[in-house]
């Protein structure tokens, strides 16, 4: 190894669609960055750990996806927040956009609003956003007994028609 390999680029390794690619830091392209909120995440080494597939954050490549992250996030955008920092990009490392700061912004006061309109309305009526996300005992067993009740009404429908 000579001297002249040890001053290149560190490189970053991204995995988009199965495919491995190479590219230095300095180098990124909106169209292979996440934007929310006006901000820039390369999140290309989480796209096959993120919990809800890697299909919804693919939706999103290359445009900003407030609104995605936002809908898909209502009630835990502290934690995708969170996480989302440790994949942001530095704004200089980005080619700038001729966007207003409005529209970099990304804040959809309405959305909010809604948000916290919607959250209050579910505590009220003893329903919490983040903790009651799936279905309650109750109901499960009541989903339990109705599909055990047609996959034995189906066996002995079955059972007859045979005989």
């Amino acid at each position: 190894h000579s001297k002249a390999s040890t001053n290149k680029q560190p490189q970053t390794k991204c995995l988009l669609s199965d495919k491995a690619m190479t590219r230095s830091p300095e180098s990124f392209d909106k169209t292979m960055l996440w934007e929310i909120n006006g901000t820039f995440y390369d999140l290309s080494t989480f796209v096959n750990q993120h919990p809800g597939g890697k299909e919804a954050l693919l939706l999103g490549l290359g445009r900003d996806c407030t609104a995605l992250f936002e809908s898909y996030h209502p009630f835990s955008k502290a934690k995708g927040r969170q996480v989302l920092e440790k994949f942001r990009v530095s704004n200089g490392a980005v080619s700038q956009s001729t966007e207003t700061k409005e529209a970099a912004s990304g804040k959809d006061y309405f959305y909010e609003l809604l948000c916290q309109r919607v959250a209050k309305v579910l505590q009220e009526n003893g329903v919490d956003p983040i903790r009651d996300r799936g279905a309650t005992y109750t109901r499960s067993t009541y989903y339990l007994i109705i599909a055990s009740a047609l996959l034995l009404s189906g066996y002995y429908h079955a059972k007859v028609s045979v005989t």
